[in-house]
């Protein structure tokens, strides 16, 4: 592995962050310390009481700013260049991303990005907090796709995030992006990960054939 090629592929890449809670912003902060730069922030919501942890929301952001908003303000001075969007994920520009990570709860964000990231040849780290558990899902075009997974149409109550899964699942997202942009997505984990009480599992699954983003064993572009 060429460390100068690699770090140079880092510093230049453009990353989509789908969520800016807490989990969007602790993820962004774990990349920028791996050396990513540039930085697409996408959330239509307002600071919601369950952001507030003293350090990265504070009680007055909540319901009067995007957390988008609060994320960028937050990263910048970390020496990222970031934008942030706040209309529908279906209306982000091109999608010439190096890698996209979804750390929102949203059902319909999580199956745009699904479908975009097919779409574009890109691939997807998907991850949901909820207390002291946590699930991620790495795709990539040879493997299921979140359609293959997610069975329910609603949007996952994420509750209040336990601090330590919190940390540990940001750094794994982290980790998984990094492998993609530089390249390395064969070192990617195969599956799903479950995080509990700092125990992991990886749960091995296979391409849903009642899939809707997969027919005849391939991907298709729409639903």
């Amino acid at each position: 592995m060429d460390g100068t090629k690699d770090g140079k592929r880092i510093a230049s890449a453009r990353v989509l962050i789908i969520g800016a809670g807490l989990l969007g912003c602790v993820t962004a902060e774990a990349l920028i310390a791996r050396g990513v730069r540039h930085f697409v922030i996408f959330d239509p919501s307002s600071v919601g009481f369950r952001d507030v942890d003293g350090e990265h929301f504070v009680q007055s952001d909540v319901g009067s700013r995007y957390a988008a908003e609060v994320t960028v303000a937050r990263l910048v001075p970390m020496g990222a260049s970031c934008t942030y969007q706040i209309a529908g994920a279906q209306k982000i520009d091109g999608w010439n991303f190096e890698a996209v990570l979804c750390c929102n709860a949203s059902y319909g964000d999580r199956m745009t990005a699904n479908m975009r990231v097919r779409q574009y040849h890109l691939a997807l780290v998907d991850g949901i907090v909820s207390g002291r558990r946590a699930r991620v899902q790495t795709v990539l075009s040879t493997g299921p796709c979140l359609g293959c997974l997610v069975t329910s149409r609603s949007s996952v109550d994420p509750g209040i995030a336990d601090p330590v899964t919190l940390k540990e699942t940001a750094e794994f997202m982290a980790e998984e992006a990094v492998k993609i942009i530089a390249g390395r997505m064969y070192d990617c984990v195969s599956g799903v990960i479950h995080m509990e009480d700092g125990n992991r599992v990886v749960l091995n699954t296979g391409i849903s054939p009642s899939c809707p983003f997969h027919r005849d064993g391939k991907w298709q572009n729409t639903p």
